[in-house]
């Protein structure tokens, strides 16, 4: 098979993203699903199992994987992965197509396949194969091929010209063989929730973004910086599910770092969730005037006690490189990479966003920022929907609404901004509210307040 991904490449890329540790599991009874993932630019959304974690390591053809792990040994159980597949020349005959690459497989990957059947998945026609890899150990593997877009022939073209390639979305489940029937219902679960989008409208709107964000990256002044952040610090108050849990306060002011003058944005967040630990953040985020200077560190706390968990983060960006280091239980590692700076969103700024986009006009706007887990780049959209009405403190309140999605596999959190761009209530996908509050309330629902910000420090 010829293309961008031929079957070998899949294997090889399913092998190379973990190590699947044979482990005999009963059959868990339903399979649930975790929240949708969405890919407007390659043209799907699906629902992957609840509590699988995402691998943030992708490729032109590994577009996203999950693998679940044994919650005894933290050892990996299975891994589920979405790819894509270009086949150079058209496919006409997905019997007989699925026939041959059956064949293919038994042949030249070791990958016995013992069933194939041709379902239509998301209104779309498929392939879906099962069988066993042979190798190291013996594992499960099943595949399901979606038919995202069918090559044609042009009959005037000349013999040997060009033709237009066909494309298909492959689901792919991995584990162990005494998990055939767990994994086959994982997949179907999954495979049952698969939409297809256009994906040529969403990679359109995200150039024009882009170029939105550049544009607007490229218009920021001194002035307009030193307005947004003007004022005094800032508290505000979070609820979930209507009981208090947590605080942040955030400050602004001018700044000198790296030789460079600039602004600097600190965050201290508390939080804790029901049936969570309680987490302490602190952020601290300085960009120079001209953003070819960037600093930034990061403080977090997990739990309390002897059995607490930190977590630490420094990263200075100059020009065009990004150097971060990390720390976790005492380990650390660092990362380095170069920045797209056309459209480079420093993070000072992207705390400043609301008060410096214009609010008049229902716009879209889009940013590479800097992932420190993955050492890549997410796109964040902000987007600013128009006038609404939020009820805040059982009061209707005129607003500007605005939507701001951290990466494009995410669900946009919501805010709800006045004319100045000041917060009057924000709200995230999993119910998490959030509105300003003065320092009294503030410490009036957690005694702690001031402590807890002094600990983390100035």
């Amino acid at each position: 098979m010829n293309g961008k991904l031929t079957q070998r490449k899949i294997l090889a890329v399913l092998m190379a993203a973990s190590v699947v540790v044979p482990m005999a599991v009963e059959a868990r009874g339903e399979v649930a699903l975790g929240r949708r993932y969405t890919d407007p630019v390659n043209g799907f959304s699906l629902r992957p199992p609840l509590n699988a974690e995402r691998v943030r390591q992708t490729s032109p053809a590994l577009l996203v994987s999950w693998r679940m792990r044994d919650p005894d040994r933290n050892a990996v159980l299975w891994t589920l992965s979405v790819l894509r597949a270009v086949e150079k020349r058209p496919v006409g005959d997905l019997r007989a197509y699925s026939k041959a690459l059956a064949g293919k497989l038994r042949t030249e990957e070791n990958y016995k396949v013992d069933s194939v059947a041709l379902p239509t998945v998301a209104g779309l026609p498929g392939m879906s194969f099962k069988g066993f890899t042979a190798g190291v150990g013996r594992f499960y593997q099943e595949q399901v091929w979606v038919l995202s877009h069918r090559g044609k022939v042009d009959p005037q073209a000349k013999p040997n010209s060009q033709v237009e390639p066909t494309e298909f979305l492959v689901l792919v489940i991995n584990g162990p063989a005494d998990m055939e029937k767990e994994l086959s219902a994982v997949l179907a679960k999954m495979v049952g929730t698969l939409e297809a989008t256009d994906p040529q409208r969403a990679r359109a709107e995200r150039e024009a973004n882009l170029r939105r964000g550049q544009q607007f990256l490229g218009s920021l002044t001194g002035e307009k910086l030193a307005a947004a952040v003007k004022g005094d610090a800032q508290w505000y108050l979070m609820r979930f599910e209507g009981k208090d849990v947590g605080f942040m306060r955030v400050a602004a002011a001018t700044a000198h770092r790296e030789g460079a003058s600039g602004y600097e944005v600190k965050n201290w967040v508390v939080l804790q969730l029901p049936n969570s630990e309680r987490r302490l953040l602190k952020r601290v985020m300085f960009t120079s005037l001209d953003r070819n200077v960037e600093r930034w560190t990061e403080q977090l706390t997990v739990g309390e006690g002897p059995t607490r968990e930190t977590f630490s983060e420094e990263g200075i960006k100059q020009a065009e490189m990004i150097v971060c280091h990390i720390t976790q239980a005492g380990r650390g590692r660092t990362n380095k990479k170069p920045a797209p700076l056309a459209i480079y969103l420093p993070r000072a700024l992207g705390e400043l966003l609301a008060r410096l986009v214009d609010l008049g006009k229902p716009e879209s706007y889009a940013f590479a920022t800097y992932t420190s887990s993955a050492n890549s780049f997410d796109m964040r959209t902000f987007t600013v929907v128009g006038s609404d009405r939020v009820e805040i403190d059982g009061k209707d309140t005129e607003a500007i609404r605005v939507t701001d999605r951290v990466a494009e596999d995410t669900e946009p959190t919501t805010l709800w901004l006045d004319a100045e761009g000041r917060l009057l209530m924000m709200e995230s996908p999993d119910g998490l509210t959030m509105c300003p509050a003065t320092r009294g309330e503030v410490r009036r629902r957690f005694v702690d307040a001031d402590q807890l910000v002094n600990a983390m420090g100035k």
